[in-house]
């Protein structure tokens, strides 16, 4: 599941996170377990690995892509040619 975290929806729940992505105009409801990527926070994109549970995206793997404004403000920690 992809998306960018929404704004106010962010809520910490025991072992993780409750929150909502949005993605071409559809709002999801996200359950996170586990320790958020270090640049999670609400308006960045998030690639989230898990399954359906109900209306409700059961995630426990979380990935997030560093921003052109942070590879602009740090070259030499990115890796433009990707992994």
């Amino acid at each position: 599941l992809q998306g960018s975290v929404v704004a106010d929806t962010v809520s910490p729940v025991d072992g993780g996170l409750n929150f909502d992505v949005a993605f071409r105009g559809a709002d999801v409801k996200v359950h996170f377990v586990g320790t958020p990527a270090e640049l999670f926070k609400p308006g960045i994109a998030v690639v989230l690995e898990g399954h359906w549970q109900g209306d409700t995206y059961e995630a426990d793997n979380m990935l997030v892509k560093h921003s052109e404004q942070y590879i602009a403000k740090n070259p030499d920690r990115v890796d433009k040619n990707g992994p």
